[in-house]
């Protein structure tokens, strides 16, 4: 136990001795463990908790670009409990001043009760029918 004492004594020594090198061992540690932590919180947020949805393993991601493909999808489905579809878009927001562009997401109205969950501002608004004119 004495040795371990006499030798945390004169590593405080030297390194009140050298201020220089201790000021950069202590940012090299400092900014090490900010990066691992931040690396891990991460990880941990993308990988390692589960989606914070019901049945998460049973979500199913299909890719298209249309409409019409989603109401084909809608339409045709027989292995699917429900489908939904949402797009990424901007919107310009007006007002008193400069307009703003503001990111929003479009989403069908069964993508709510797909996941089971509801909004967090607002309210879902009631599911209309999708009226066509007829081409001529």
């Amino acid at each position: 136990m004495q040795a371990l004492l006499r030798n945390l004594r004169f590593g405080m020594r030297m390194l009140g001795k050298n201020p220089g090198f201790t000021l950069a061992a202590v940012i090299t540690l400092a900014v090490g463990i900010a990066a691992n932590t931040a690396i891990f919180t991460v990880t941990n947020a993308l990988l390692l908790r589960p989606f914070p949805y019901h049945d998460p393993d049973q979500l199913m991601s299909l890719h298209g670009r249309t409409l019409l493909r989603y109401e084909l999808v809608r339409d045709a489905n027989r292995s699917f409990q429900s489908v939904a579809v949402w797009a990424n878009d901007n919107l310009d927001l007006t007002g008193s001043g400069d307009p703003l562009q503001v990111p929003v997401a479009r989403i069908s109205p069964s993508f709510s009760p797909c996941l089971e969950c509801s909004p967090s501002w607002g309210a879902l608004l009631p599911k209309r029918k999708l009226v066509r004119k007829a081409s001529r």
